[in-house]
């Protein structure tokens, strides 16, 4: 199983308007996040930073366009195990 790994960070500090603080504040509660984390999130998304390459997008759109080609999984672990014995 692929296991993730945190990303380095760095500290920096930047100056926000009062109510301007308070509207993230906010905004990151009502999504259940912490001001950071709400930041990073709004930031990312903003800039396109991390967004997935074309064959993950192409995988996703296949999957929202055509729902019916979907295997339905009722047990994770014997759906693997089928894997292991196919040759791809």
């Amino acid at each position: 199983m692929a296991t993730l790994t945190k990303k380095e960070t760095s500290v920096k500090s930047i100056r926000l308007q009062n109510d301007f603080l308070s509207f993230l504040e906010k905004k990151a509660n009502k999504e259940n996040r912490n001001l950071t984390n709400y930041i990073v999130t709004v930031l990312m998304s903003a800039t396109g930073y991390g967004m997935p390459n074309k064959e993950t997008l192409d995988a996703m759109s296949e999957v929202k366009n055509n729902p019916e080609n979907l295997t339905k999984v009722d047990n994770v672990s014997d759906y693997f195990e089928k894997f292991k014995h196919e040759k791809i």
